[in-house]
């Protein structure tokens, strides 16, 4: 069987940052990629498009973490800090398994307190940043303003920089034999 990865749908998503995501996971390397949201009901994204969730929660409960290699979460705007989604981003965490966020995305990770003691980056200002870290989203220390960072088993990457993103996570399953080859990817996917 395929290795699989799994998304996190919620209304007004960034659905087009996951276009890296699905290019280098799912068609370059095969992976399986599985949806979630807090119900099944159709999902419409930022762009108008509408995505229809592939997993229910009591079937996620019951499949496990194990079942996949990592969680993505796309930017957007952000729907609330469930505590079925903390735990569960915090229980992949506990298996050392992938966890990527952009734009907004890592807001999640923050909130369930995965960034502590970790470098991220995230589509805000130094401002909004600020004042994230005084609502208790984010810790009060790693962030930056690259565009894509991972620190162990977390990516985080600004809302432009979605083709980057999907190459670093491509990278972190070893998908490229070589740096010149990752970077003759990055490239085309960015018609460079």
């Amino acid at each position: 069987m395929n290795k699989r990865l799994l998304v996190y749908y919620y209304k007004s998503m960034a659905d087009f940052e996951l276009s890296g995501v699905a290019i280098i996971a799912g068609w370059f390397q095969e992976y399986r990629i599985d949806s979630f949201a807090r119900s099944m009901e159709p999902v419409k994204a930022l762009t108008g498009l509408v995505y229809q969730p592939t997993l229910a929660w009591q079937e996620l409960k019951s499949l496990g973490v194990d079942a996949f290699e990592g969680l993505v979460i796309p930017g957007g705007n952000t729907n609330g800090f469930h505590d079925d989604l903390m735990s569960l981003i915090r229980e992949f965490n506990e298996r050392g398994k992938l966890l990527a966020a952009i734009c907004a995305g890592p807001q999640y990770l923050g909130k369930a307190g995965i960034l502590n003691g970790k470098r991220f980056t995230a589509s805000f200002t130094p401002e909004e940043i600020a004042q994230k870290v005084q609502e208790g989203i984010f810790p009060s220390t790693g962030w930056t303003s690259d565009k894509v960072v991972r620190d162990q088993n977390v990516i985080t990457a600004d809302g432009f920089s979605f083709i980057d993103f999907g190459i670093e996570i491509g990278d972190y399953f070893h998908s490229f034999k070589t740096p010149e080859e990752k970077e003759s990817i990055r490239k085309a996917l960015k018609g460079l």
